[in-house]
């Protein structure tokens, strides 16, 4: 019986900084600004009133113009790199047949205006973030890892909901030893906020590396633990286990329990 392969969407995550933040508020970063210079300030606010009014692409062509007018080179300051984090955010939310004029798509030019942001700021905890969603929408999987795991290392607290994210992508890419080592970090660091779901991941993880005997004592609480008709379909991967491994005192007593239990 091969195991339950994953079926997972991850939620595009979009952190909208300016509705919470005003913009003295974040790290200098590489930049070496903290603050938005006044005609900086204006181009945001311009773009937001596009933006809240649903007029989206004029409001990434405000950002746009402005950036250009002000990356030439006889300009001795860079834009600041929320700027490019905000241009990200509005690229994200264009519809293709909004962005069907520009030869990439919304994801991949939202990517790089969050790549742009990092490189002012490597530690802007919701560029990395939302970089792992335009990287996951892109079926970029091993590009979105790394964001999620940056993500991780740059929150505060630590968010263990962005390890189990890196997991999956790094699961999803054929790198199923990483996220191993992914989830082991979550189980020693974060051990109250695993969940059954995420043990359903680990053990997809360790059956695409045989590692079967490990597996077992997830899979084993997942029998007990989960609610129906999971339950049941993790009862019978248990029993085909202990088949399997050999292990059949254990399995003729489970099946002496199931049959119990659950005659039909």
């Amino acid at each position: 019986m091969r195991p339950f392969y994953l079926s997972l969407k991850l939620v595009f995550i979009c952190i909208w900084l300016s509705a919470f933040f005003a913009p003295d508020s974040f790290s200098a970063g590489s930049s070496g600004r903290d603050r938005l210079s006044l005609s900086e300030g204006v181009c945001v606010e311009k773009s937001e009133a596009f933006f809240s009014k649903g007029r989206t692409k004029e409001a990434v062509n405000c950002l746009k113009s402005f950036i250009r007018s002000h990356e030439r080179p006889d300009h001795k300051e860079r834009v600041h790199h929320y700027l490019y984090f905000l241009l990200g955010n509005y690229y994200s939310t264009l519809s293709r047949s909004e962005n069907s004029g520009d030869e990439k798509s919304s994801s991949t030019m939202a990517a790089q205006c969050y790549r742009k942001a990092l490189e002012a700021d490597p530690g802007f905890y919701a560029a990395w973030l939302n970089l792992a969603g335009c990287c996951y929408e892109m079926e970029d999987y091993k590009e979105a890892a790394l964001a999620f795991e940056n993500a991780y290392e740059y929150s505060d607290p630590k968010k263990a909901v962005h390890y189990y994210y890196a997991a999956v992508c790094r699961f999803q890419s054929q790198q199923g030893k990483k996220a191993l080592v992914l989830f082991d970090t979550l189980f020693r660091e974060h051990p109250d906020q695993i969940t059954l779901a995420w043990k359903e991941t680990l053990v997809n993880i360790l059956f695409s590396l045989e590692r079967y005997r490990e597996a077992l004592p997830h899979i084993e609480e997942l029998a007990r633990a989960s609610q129906q008709p999971k339950k049941k379909r993790w009862q019978e991967v248990l029993l085909n286990r202990y088949l399997i491994l050999e292990m059949d005192e254990k399995a003729l007593a489970y099946a002496g329990f199931l049959t119990g239990s659950d005659p039909l």
